[in-house]
């Protein structure tokens, strides 16, 4: 038999021989080998995580590796930047990451950015007594967006103190309360209206009111607000060229303010001085020596420590000595009428009918107001001006008869 060729092995023809002798009759031809049949291997990219392989051959017929492949090491990643985002306040935005250009495999993945606000802080303002005020509020500092708006506080208004008296109302001359706002220190002022004369001699007014209201007068009569029953205001003694003062003191009362002239109306009474004791004696209204046979009028204000008046005295008109006028030593009243006084039934009345007894018995007395008459309660028991009593409800009080002089009579009044 004949022997086929190989790649790489020759072969033999096929020849004949006698299968009795052995003798070759078709000698056999040697066939060279065949060779190989190169067939191409294909080769393999390496990739970014793989290993490639270069192109390769092999016999196509005997599979024998003619050219053997070879390892291509894998060519790793190609990174490239992916581009983060911002986030905004109402967006969520990415951070920067990174991906393999060549296979696009993410290598650090983007992660979400949340979305949100950044508060700031708006100042709130403070209300103010005049001007509106506003709430703190929130706004974004990003976007300016308003988170929390400010609200509106309305304006306080101002608040006021109770006020005090920055000048006193006189009689001549309105006064003037001030009052403060406690928040802000602003002021307003409110007119005091001028003062009666009543009001001006009344307990509580101030010195000054009394003042404008004595050194203003233009009469010889006693003017309203003054009061007997708490000074007494009396003359002790008088010589042609003096004359003496007593009063009554009055606990509450630190000082006295005499006033006084000569009598007449055209003449209104001067500050004279100010004491803290209940006499005076006087030879001179001001700069002006006291004469013989005149006669001159005092008045006197009691005052407390802040100034204020206690109570104010009538009017009395006193004749120094060396004249032809005097003055009255007493009153007298009937004793069965002051026994009377002493056991009055409500509504039922008196008459007083009291008389003034002179000094000076040949003089005369130059009247410069009648007999006067004050209860001390007209609650209990009120008097006119004639000298009658008035039994009004239960009680005690007392009646003065006074002259002009300030010489008086006490009379108790009770009413049963």
């Amino acid at each position: 038999p004949g022997k086929e060729a190989t790649c790489t092995e020759t072969g033999l023809t096929e020849g004949k021989k006698c299968s009795v002798c052995g003798e070759i009759l078709v000698a056999q031809e040697e066939i060279p080998a065949l060779g190989h049949t190169e067939e191409t291997i294909p080769g393999k990219e390496a990739t970014c995580t793989e290993t490639g392989l270069t192109e390769g051959k092999k016999c196509s017929v005997c599979g024998e590796i003619l050219v053997a492949q070879e390892e291509i090491p894998a060519l790793g990643h190609t990174e490239e930047t992916i581009p983060g985002k911002e986030a905004t306040c109402t967006e969520t935005g990415l951070t920067e990451g990174k991906k393999c250009s060549v296979c696009g495999e993410i290598l650090v993945a983007q992660e979400e950015i949340p979305a949100g606000h950044t508060e700031e802080t708006v100042p709130g303002k403070a209300a103010t007594c005049t001007e509106t005020g506003l709430t703190e509020g929130k706004k974004c500092s990003v976007c300016g967006k308003i988170l929390v708006a400010q609200e509106e506080i309305p304006a306080l208004g101002h608040k006021w103190n109770a006020g005090k008296v920055t000048k006193q109302p006189t009689t001549t001359a309105a006064g003037v309360k001030t009052y403060t706002c406690t928040r802000c220190g602003k002021t307003r002022t409110e007119t005091i209206p001028k003062l009666t004369v009543e009001e001006a001699l009344g307990e509580g007014a101030s010195a000054a009111a009394a003042n404008s209201a004595i050194t203003n007068m233009k009469t010889d009569t006693d003017p309203k607000g003054s009061k007997f029953a708490k000074l007494k205001l009396r003359t002790t003694k008088q010589t042609k060229n003096s004359i003496s003062l007593r009063w009554a003191k009055i606990s509450k009362a630190k000082k006295y303010v005499i006033y006084g002239n000569k009598c007449g109306k055209t003449n209104k009474p001067k500050k004279l001085i100010t004491v803290t004791g209940n006499s005076k004696t006087f030879k001179k209204i001001k700069s002006r020596k006291i004469r013989k046979g005149s006669y001159y009028k005092f008045i006197i204000v009691a005052l407390d420590r802040n100034n204020k008046v206690v109570s104010t005295s009538k009017l009395i008109h006193v004749a120094t000595k060396g004249g032809k006028v005097t003055n009255h030593k007493s009153i007298v009243i009937k004793k069965k009428v002051i026994t009377r006084a002493g056991n009055l039934k409500k509504g039922k009345t008196l008459r007083l009918a009291p008389s003034a007894v002179k000094q000076n018995s040949k003089h005369i007395v130059r009247k410069h107001v009648v007999m006067r008459y004050e209860s001390t309660n007209k609650k209990i028991a009120s008097v006119s001006n004639k000298g009658v009593i008035t039994a009004k409800n239960r009680g005690t009080c007392y009646v003065y008869a006074y002259a002009q002089d300030g010489v008086y009579k006490k009379v108790k009044v009770v009413v049963k």
